[in-house]
């Protein structure tokens, strides 16, 4: 806003140098030339600290979007210690534990590689890595119903289980707030 003012300030300026010349008036002329100039350097000034503001802010979101990722990658690494945790019976079971095993090592790894783009500044590769750490959730989700799906599991599995599912709703709602960011 103080940019555009001192711009329009300048534009004026000179409008009134032109009109001093034209009549001859060098001396008026020279003084408005010279606040047009002033008002110029102002209007200089006030993009500069915008600039610099916005570099800050950008930066800013930039680093808050890094350690989100990081942070959401350590929490899918968790996750999955959780998943290792479970000692299904049945191979269906099995089968659900060790697919989610796998797509939250994948989550992780997208998570990581998310935060390591976010670093670099690179929008289109964390949001890309965003959205296959989203779809391997999904399958996580996926084998962790087939675990859970074992009849005989124990009160304390079926808890872990509602557990590691409420957390990957929270890695869920997370990813989309940095969606958002980008």
């Amino acid at each position: 806003r103080e940019a555009a003012s001192s711009a329009e300030e300048a534009a004026r300026a000179m409008s009134e140098a032109e009109r001093r010349l034209a009549q001859g008036d060098l001396e008026e002329g020279r003084e408005a030339q010279e606040e047009a100039l002033r008002s110029l350097e102002k209007a200089k000034a006030a993009l500069e600290a915008e600039a610099r503001r916005l570099r800050a802010a950008a930066e800013e979101a930039r680093r808050r979007m890094e350690e989100e990722q990081r942070r959401l990658a350590e929490e899918a690494l968790r996750l999955r210690q959780l998943v290792e945790a479970l000692e299904p019976r049945e191979d269906p079971a099995k089968e659900g534990a060790r697919e989610a095993k796998a797509a939250l090592e994948r989550a992780e790894a997208s998570m990581q590689q998310a935060a390591s783009s976010a670093k670099a500044g690179d929008r289109s590769r964390t949001s890309s890595a965003q959205q296959a750490a989203e779809q391997a959730l999904s399958e996580a989700e996926q084998g962790l119903e087939k675990a859970a799906g074992e009849p005989g599991n124990s009160e304390e599995q079926r808890r872990r289980l509602k557990e590691l599912r409420e957390e990957q709703e929270e890695i869920r709602r997370r990813l989309k707030e940095l969606e958002e960011l980008l």
